[in-house]
């Protein structure tokens, strides 16, 4: 039903902008231009990003250009059409990236400039969020406009959408957006996105994560305990039931053992927390780790396991490696604690962010 409501509004949409009786030509590119819109709002916008066949969509988004370059089109019939062409291309670019291939340059910049002309041009509201939404993830990848992609990020958190408040709330938070440092105003977010629940997916859970630390070490500005947001969160994870999600929105041992953690630095033992980490840990390495921490709290052991497991991760070990460095810095264990700031410092700027600006605030407001 989805699939023929949308052919039916592009046709609608051509036939207002030309006629719906024309001359052979026109009638045929209108055909190759709907067939090559639709492909790519089936198969490769909304898809994951291993599932997207680059070359067919390059080809398609380059009918659609052609479409647009041959023929005048209505202002609606454009923000339709560049759309999806700029959803496309940063597509392709990130299975390219994710590939370690060279971005295409020429398709980033087109990309951004259509996501543009849509927020700009749109007159549907019920598409507003989705596209300020989009043009926040676009651009901010895409580009080094930081200031811009928040403010598209915020415009979609303004109609509550979970996934742009948890953007939001993060940026204020660890200046990914080169946006002024806002404790207060993050966390507040961060609670807005919580009471989405698990509407926009895991924003609710991620946000009730990040607030179980800011909770901690903020609490004065805090609207509920770091131990309510615990409880919280882990209400959202069991919502899931057995559902895939559940690894992916946090229900893992990393989550387990960062919470062993934080009751650990306040003087709670909850040993069960690091069982639970070992029963859910996926990788030899993760689990002697764990059990090097359960026998007798050998933090120089733990380290070197989790060196070994750090070096042969796909996505660096976040959660784990802040929760050692915390661990470290009230053992006053120096050695291991600069081991794992040199950890941190070898990362991409866009990694592990959260973590390293809440050792970073930490510092600056001599809490370290």
């Amino acid at each position: 039903m989805k699939k023929i409501h949308l052919k039916l509004i592009f046709i609608l949409l051509i036939c207002f902008a030309y006629g719906c009786t024309t001359k052979p030509s026109l009638r045929n590119d209108e055909r190759v231009v709907l067939k090559s819109y639709q492909y790519l709002s089936d198969n490769v916008i909304n898809s994951e990003y291993d599932e997207i066949d680059i070359l067919t969509a390059e080809g398609h988004a380059n009918v659609l250009t052609s479409f647009m370059e041959k023929y005048p089109t209505s202002q609606d019939e454009a923000v339709s059409m560049r759309y999806v062409r700029a959803k496309t291309f940063y597509a392709i670019n990130t299975v390219r990236f994710v590939k370690g291939q060279k971005e295409n340059i020429q398709q980033s910049n087109i990309a951004v400039d259509d996501i543009k002309f849509v927020v700009l041009n749109n007159q549907n509201p019920n598409k507003a969020v989705t596209y300020y939404r989009d043009a926040g993830r676009i651009i901010y990848h895409l580009t080094d406009e930081g200031p811009l992609a928040f403010y598209y990020y915020a415009k979609c958190a303004e109609r509550n959408e979970g996934a742009c408040l948890n953007n939001v709330a993060h940026g204020l938070f660890d200046g990914s957006y080169k946006v002024p440092f806002n404790i207060r105003q993050s966390m507040y977010l961060h609670s807005k996105a919580y009471e989405t629940q698990l509407k926009y997916s895991c924003a609710g859970i991620y946000s009730a994560s990040a607030l179980v630390y800011l909770a901690y070490y903020y609490p004065t500005l805090a609207l509920e305990d770091w131990k309510d947001w615990i409880r919280k969160r882990n209400e959202l994870i069991n919502k899931l039931g057995n559902s895939s999600k559940r690894k992916y929105c946090g229900y893992n041992s990393e989550g387990y053992f960062s919470d062993y953690v934080l009751y650990t630095l306040n003087d709670e033992a909850k040993r069960e927390l690091l069982k639970s980490a070992m029963l859910l840990a996926s990788e030899p390495n993760q689990k002697k780790m764990y059990l090097a921490l359960l026998d007798n709290v050998n933090l120089d052991l733990a380290y070197n396991f989790f060196h070994k497991e750090a070096i042969s991760a796909d996505e660096p070990p976040c959660m784990t490696a802040r929760s050692l460095l915390l661990m470290s810095n009230q053992m006053k264990n120096k050695q291991v604690g600069d081991k794992l700031e040199q950890y941190f410092l070898s990362l991409k700027d866009s990694q592990c962010r959260f973590s390293r600006s809440l050792i970073k605030h930490l510092k600056e407001e001599k809490r370290w």
